[in-house]
């Protein structure tokens, strides 16, 4: 979705092995991230089911010669 230059937005990455240890932290570092921008308590549920099931499905699916190649979530709320 496109933005104009005056949009303001925040934006989030984090590179993370793939584990699911390292799904579950960098999930908790983003509810936090959307929890500073203010986000309501459904939107943060919703966003962290939604980091979680992507996360745990790039490790749960990824072949044997993917799993050293680094997860990488990147958000932005504007």
């Amino acid at each position: 979705m496109p933005t104009s230059p005056d949009t303001l937005s925040v934006s989030w990455t984090q590179s993370l092995s793939c584990d699911l240890s390292a799904v579950r932290d960098a999930t908790v570092q983003f509810t936090g991230f959307l929890r500073e921008q203010g986000l309501s308590t459904e939107e943060i549920g919703a966003w962290e089911l939604l980091c979680a099931e992507a996360g745990n499905n790039a490790v749960q699916y990824a072949p044997p010669a993917a799993a050293q190649i680094p997860i990488v979530f990147i958000a932005r709320v504007s």
